[in-house]
């Protein structure tokens, strides 16, 4: 077939030919581009994965409940730029950045671990430590990782590769289930959407439990954290919307309060004129009656004109009355309607704080434990939440830096599945000099009758001792996803708006 007969057929000018044919020729190739990124989309793992990066191996490994997810060789930071080590968390990311501090350098998929620039990202592998601290990893890596990461994800920087295990203690948190009545009885069924109301876990066999799961028609059932944070969520966002359109209404009456008492008062002040221009009238005629110099016409007429205002006078201030009664009723109505408008605004942010809070029940919640600070903090959708005092056991000996992270429940739904990392690089000991030159916290001697314990994550664990209230508050909104951190180090000072714990064992250069 010629040219000019494909063109025919095709209904194409000359001129776009060559676009056609080139379209036609690249239709297969998307295609299975496409069909690659479908095939990318349905093998993405199961949240949550943590990253592990090895400085000594120069390599990435990322992990899941599952077993290895995927792994790569990388570079890090060169001498004099060294990449810290310690416990990280993916805060932010762009298909393709440029670096703010070293050039406009790129950094294509880039996945940002601290706000003072380090990050994982596509670039140059010579096979040693190369970069200015970011992670570098291969283009075709970096593309991959890119897709299968979210916000949040765990990234653990190590001298040492380390890898994650299944760790079960009874001192780890354990969620704390509400019944759905508590929760759902605020609001109708049909403002909760249906997928929060079927059941997820079986009936528990255990006797003497609450009964979890139940049918799917809404009959009361326990709710994990997460359903219950879905559903309180569902719930004020409805509330919201109430409120708002309440809001709106009721200012929309407001303002039209607010015209009536205004045209009220012009109405009044108009009526106060005119009884005012009557009364001058009046008068002036009044005065003129009594000069007895007056020709008897003009008195006729000055008579008349007086009797005639005088009546008028007497209407308008009867009109005058009521316009003063109306101005005092618009007024009054105007003033209601404002102050009724400005609860409703304080009801209304009131919600939108709520909501916030919703949303952030609904976030993974994240526990850490500092030995050097003997202190725990909880931080929820990147926001702090609590912190309280813990006890640590023989608080003179190191517990090194272990990650838990929760990555399924039990078919019950009563305890959780723990993902456990412990970071190899050794522990800080109260002799060694804190980084950033912060204090140190004196610690009595004690003198021992044993031999400390080993360094690992059930003796850790052990060793720490939480208040029972500071406990049932965590297990309130320990869910899957769920991470506790215990450290002898303090919080980096990177850790702040937007991030999860950042936990440095060695700062950035070191």
């Amino acid at each position: 077939m010629s040219l000019r007969a494909v063109c025919f057929r095709d209904r194409l000018p000359h001129f776009l030919l060559p676009l056609a044919l080139l379209t036609a020729a690249a239709a297969p190739v998307l295609a299975a581009s496409e069909k690659a990124q479908t095939a990318t989309q349905s093998a993405i793992p199961a949240w949550p994965l943590v990253a592990i990066v090895s400085i000594g191996d120069q390599r990435v490994t990322v992990w899941s409940a599952e077993g290895q997810v995927t792994k790569s060789p990388v570079s890090t930071g060169m001498s004099g730029h060294r990449t810290p080590t310690g416990v990280f968390s993916v805060i932010g990311k762009e298909r393709y950045h440029e670096s703010n501090l070293y050039s406009n350098a790129p950094m294509p998929f880039m996945q940002r671990i601290t706000w003072s620039g380090v990050a994982l990202h596509a670039g140059h592998l010579p096979g040693y430590p190369a970069s200015h601290g970011c992670i570098r990893m291969p283009a075709s890596f970096a593309e991959k990782l890119y897709g299968i990461t979210k916000t949040g994800m765990r990234v653990i920087v190590t001298e040492r590769d380390t890898s994650p295990f299944a760790f079960t203690h009874p001192g780890m948190p354990v969620p704390t289930f509400v019944r759905q009545s508590q929760v759902a009885s605020l609001v109708a069924p049909s403002r909760i959407p249906a997928s929060f109301l079927v059941p997820t876990a079986a009936a528990a066999s255990s006797p003497g439990r609450m009964q979890l799961g139940g049918p799917a028609d809404g009959a009361d059932r326990l709710l994990n954290p997460m359903e219950r944070g879905k559903i309180e969520q569902a719930l004020v966002k409805s509330a919201l919307l109430e409120s708002q359109a309440d809001t709106e209404a009721l200012l929309q009456v407001a303002a039209t309060r607010s015209a009536e008492a205004r045209a009220a008062v012009q109405a009044r002040r108009a009526e106060e004129a005119f009884v005012a221009a009557l009364r001058a009238g009046r008068d002036k005629a009044r005065d003129a009656l009594v000069n007895p110099s007056l020709a008897d016409d003009d008195r006729s007429r000055l008579e008349l004109a007086h009797v005639t205002l005088d009546a008028a006078l007497t209407a308008a201030n009867e009109r005058f009355a009521e316009a003063q009664k109306h101005d005092g009723d618009a007024d009054a109505a105007a003033f209601a309607a404002v102050a009724e408008a400005k609860t409703a605004m304080a009801e209304r942010d009131a919600l939108e704080e709520a909501a916030k809070l919703a949303q952030r029940a609904t976030e993974p919640v994240s526990v850490f434990i500092s030995r050097r600070e003997r202190k725990l903090y909880v931080r929820q959708g990147y926001e702090p939440i609590m912190e309280a005092d813990v006890e640590i056991a023989d608080q003179q000996d190191p517990l090194g830096t272990h990650v838990f992270t929760a990555v399924g429940a039990s078919e019950d739904g009563s305890a959780l599945q723990w993902l456990a990392v412990s970071l190899p690089d050794g522990v800080q000991r109260d002799d060694v000099k804190p980084r950033l030159g912060k204090p140190v916290t004196a610690t009595t001697a004690v003198e021992r009758t044993t031999p400390p314990m080993p360094v690992t994550a059930t003796n850790a664990l052990a060793r720490v001792k939480i208040a029972d209230d500071v406990r049932e508050k965590i297990s309130a909104k320990t869910w899957i996803g769920a991470s506790l951190i215990i450290s002898d180090y303090r919080l980096s000072d990177e850790t702040g708006k937007y991030t999860d714990f950042i936990v440095q064992t060695r700062s950035t250069g070191e």
